[in-house]
C-alpha cells in the first residue's frame, strides 16, 4: 500500500470530541446485522439518514455533522454503516447484488419512519456515499424523502469532476474486471475487488474499521450511471456542497450539477462551495449548511 497520502486525513486522525453511541443494528433481508447510530433530537422536526463515503465508516468523522444537527437544529440524524463497514456484517466491502445495498437503505428508512412518524425524512451522503444516494433516489422500490443531500459528491467516473493529473489518487479501479462483468451482465466478477483505496498504513492502524478495497458489486451500488441525467431528475429539493480545498473534486465542476434539475427543483435547494474546507474537513462544519437548508425545506412541505 503507498505511504504517500491522497488527500489530508487530519479529520481521521484526531482525537473526535464527538464519540459514536453505541451501535445499534438492523436485521437485512438476506440476515446481517447492519450497524447504525442514532443522534436523536429531544423536539425533533425532521429526520435524517446519512451515509458515510467508500472505504470508511460512521466513526470517521461522521459524528460531527450527526451531532451539530441533533443539538443545534433539533434533526434527529441516523448514521449507518453500509454492509460489509465498519461495524456492520458482511463481507469487507462486498455485497452480493447491488440491489441488497438499496434494499438496506429502505430498511433503514421504513425504521426511521416508524420510528419518528409524521416528521420529514431526508437522505444524505459523503463522497461515494452521495453516488449511492442518486442511484437509490431513483430505484423503482425506493421510500420517498423530502430532500436530498450530497456531500463532495462522487458521482463515478462519467461525472469528469476528479482533479486532473492528481500524483496520488485515492482509489484505483482494475478497469478489465469491471468490463467484463458489464459485458457478462454481472455473470462474472461481482464479488471480486476491483477498486483499491489508497489508505496510508498509519491511518488503518488508527482506525481499523476502514477498508481497502470494494468488489464490483458494492461499487456499481455506489456508482450511478449517467450521473448528469440522474440529477437532473431529482423530484425533491437537494443539497450539493464542496469544500473549496476539496482534494480529489473540481469543486466547480461539482457545483454545476446543481444548474441541472428544473427551476421549481433549483428554487428549494441549496448548493455552495465551501470556503477552505477539505474533502474530509468539511465534515466538522457541514452541519450547519445542512440544518439551515432542511429547516427552509420543511416551509415548503
Amino acid at each position: 500500500m503507498s505511504q504517500v497520502a491522497s488527500f489530508s486525513f487530519e479529520e481521521i486522525m484526531k482525537h473526535h470530541e464527538i464519540i459514536l453511541p453505541k451501535p445499534s443494528f438492523i436485521t437485512t433481508s438476506d440476515g446481517l446485522n447492519l450497524a447504525y447510530y442514532p443522534f436523536l433530537a429531544s423536539n425533533p422536526v425532521a429526520v435524517f439518514l446519512f451515509i458515510h463515503g467508500a472505504g470508511a465508516c460512521s466513526g470517521a468523522g461522521y459524528q460531527y455533522l450527526a451531532h451539530g444537527l441533533s443539538k443545534k437544529y433539533n434533526i434527529s440524524t441516523y448514521l449507518l454503516d453500509l454492509r460489509g463497514h465498519g461495524n456492520s456484517g458482511g463481507p469487507r466491502g462486498d455485497t452480493p447484488t447491488p440491489e441488497h445495498v438499496l434494499e438496506d437503505l429502505n430498511r433503514m428508512i421504513v425504521l426511521i419512519e416508524n420510528e419518528n412518524p409524521h416528521l420529514p425524512s431526508y437522505l444524505g451522503g459523503h463522497s461515494s456515499g452521495s453516488g449511492l444516494v442518486l442511484n437509490y433516489l431513483h430505484w423503482n422500490q425506493a421510500r420517498k424523502c423530502n430532500g436530498y443531500f450530497f456531500i463532495a459528491p462522487f458521482f463515478g467516473y462519467q461525472a469528469k469532476h476528479e482533479r486532473k493529473n492528481n500524483p496520488h489518487p485515492f482509489a484505483k479501479a482494475d478497469l478489465a474486471k469491471i468490463i467484463f462483468n458489464h459485458i457478462s451482465r454481472g455473470n462474472l466478477f461481482g464479488n471480486t475487488p476491483v477498486i483499491r483505496m489508497n489508505y496510508p498504513d498509519q491511518i488503518i492502524k488508527h482506525n481499523p474499521l476502514l477498508i481497502t478495497s470494494m468488489t464490483c458489486n458494492m461499487s456499481k451500488a455506489l456508482t450511478p450511471n449517467n450521473p448528469q441525467k440522474l440529477f437532473a431528475a431529482i423530484p425533491k429539493p437537494y443539497g450539493l456542497f464542496i469544500g473549496e480545498n476539496d482534494e480529489l473534486f473540481e469543486p466547480q465542476k461539482v457545483i454545476q450539477y446543481a444548474k441541472l434539475p428544473p427551476d421549481n427543483i433549483q428554487f428549494k435547494s441549496h448548493s455552495g462551495i465551501i470556503k477552505n474546507a477539505k474533502h474530509l474537513s468539511i465534515l466538522k462544519e457541514i452541519d450547519s449548511f445542512i440544518g439551515e437548508a432542511i429547516i427552509e425545506m420543511n416551509r415548503y412541505q
